[in-house]
């Protein structure tokens, strides 16, 4: 798997654009932000990432999912995951999870996942090959 150091969320933002709104999830060293770009906890995760307080985010929309996480005190950017791409190879689920209130912002109240699954025909069993964040949502699916 592929990765470059993080430096910035603009830097981020210039190398894999997004067509649309992005979402993300942030884990922070004392709390979870949930929400989509420039809204109002946005600030917050930047000085978040500028006090050194990441551990790990999710960058994600219906086009693709971005993973950065601390790993070895360093932060690195983990190649995409592009949803077209992967539809082309697997054939998918979408599953729907509550957001704990604690967590969720203001406007989105549910996370849809899209799981890619493989089958296995040796075993003639189907097996979950990736998982990716598919959205926010304001109500269940």
């Amino acid at each position: 798997m592929n990765c470059m150091e993080f430096t910035s969320l603009e830097e981020i933002y210039e190398k894999y654009p997004f067509k649309n709104e992005c979402f993300y999830i942030a884990h922070l060293l004392d709390r979870i932000l949930v929400g989509i770009k420039d809204d109002k906890r946005y600030d917050e995760l930047k000085q978040a990432i500028a006090d050194g307080e990441l551990l790990e985010l999710h960058l994600f929309n219906e086009e693709k999912e971005i993973f950065i996480a601390r790993e070895s005190n360093e932060i690195w950017v983990y190649e995409p995951l592009f949803h077209d791409e992967e539809e082309r190879k697997y054939k998918k689920i979408d599953r729907c999870y509550k957001i704990d209130s604690r967590f969720s912002c203001d406007v989105y109240k549910w996370l849809e996942v899209r799981e890619y699954v493989e089958y296995d025909k040796t075993s003639h069993i189907a097996y979950v090959k990736r998982t990716g964040l598919y959205k926010l949502r304001r109500d269940e699916m």
